[in-house]
């Protein structure tokens, strides 16, 4: 993540990769059981107009993929800057962001992030607290094909893990649980994995068998990808992709 940030009078500072001014970049999820998720799936709304939000959602947004999330970055303002509109420039390999921000009278000091012990007492957040809640480095597993099937089984071979005398233990995940169950198994260098619907009925979106992978394993690649249809027969077509994120 590079960021730019723009003053009023034009003044920039860039932030490389790895500058400590950015704090965190997290992001933040919709819960399973709000009223906009539950009512995409059930097909009906649960609150006023959450249906017709989802549906906005998946249209405008993300184009179908039912992994939604908003992106956060804390960032630590650069001292000397002009009062005014700045803007702030977000740039990752995959994608880019801008927004604005108001700069007001006055000298600022960075905002120690608070959490508090069970028993009530606060205490500030330290900076690997805060970076923790990152994403770490994995891969992205998702799927290409003309006809969407009912499953995908799938094997991917990665380097030996820790356990097998390499580095990394590996972590399938699942984005979305309410759409899909993901089982699966590894022995140290390859995973299997089996992805079906959660409610046993049918997919509408190849962008719904997406997972990720995680755990620090290195070169992970396909081994074999079988789909198969409602009765079990095979369905051809289909392939898998991997990036690395």
């Amino acid at each position: 993540l590079t960021v730019t940030i723009t003053d009023a009078m034009g003044n920039q500072t860039v932030l490389a990769p790895g500058n400590p001014a950015v704090r965190a970049v997290v992001n933040f999820y919709p819960d399973p059981v709000s009223n906009v998720v539950v009512s995409r799936e059930a097909g009906l709304d649960t609150s006023a107009y959450a249906g017709n939000y989802a549906s906005q959602i998946m249209n405008n947004y993300t184009g179908g993929d039912k992994d939604w999330w908003q992106t956060v970055v804390f960032v630590d303002l650069p001292l000397g800057m002009f009062e005014g509109d700045a803007t702030v420039l977000l740039n990752t390999p995959q994608e880019s962001a801008t927004s604005v921000v108001t700069i007001v009278p006055g000298t600022g000091s960075p905002n120690p992030f608070s959490a508090y012990f069970p028993w009530g007492t606060s205490f500030n957040m330290t900076e690997p607290q805060l970076q923790s809640l990152s994403r770490a480095s994995h891969y992205e597993v998702s799927f290409t094909g003309g006809v969407v099937p009912a499953g995908i089984q799938l094997q991917l071979s990665h380097d030996p893990d820790i356990d097998q005398g390499g580095s990394g233990r590996a972590v399938v995940i699942n984005p979305v649980g309410v759409v899909k169950n993901v089982h699966w198994v590894d022995n140290g260098t390859t995973i299997t994995v089996m992805l079906l619907p959660a409610s046993g009925g049918t997919f509408i979106d190849m962008r719904d068998f997406k997972f990720y992978v995680a755990g620090g394993v290195g070169n992970l690649a396909i081994s074999s990808v079988q789909a198969y249809d409602l009765n079990g027969n095979s369905v051809t077509g289909v392939a898998a992709n991997i990036t690395l994120r």
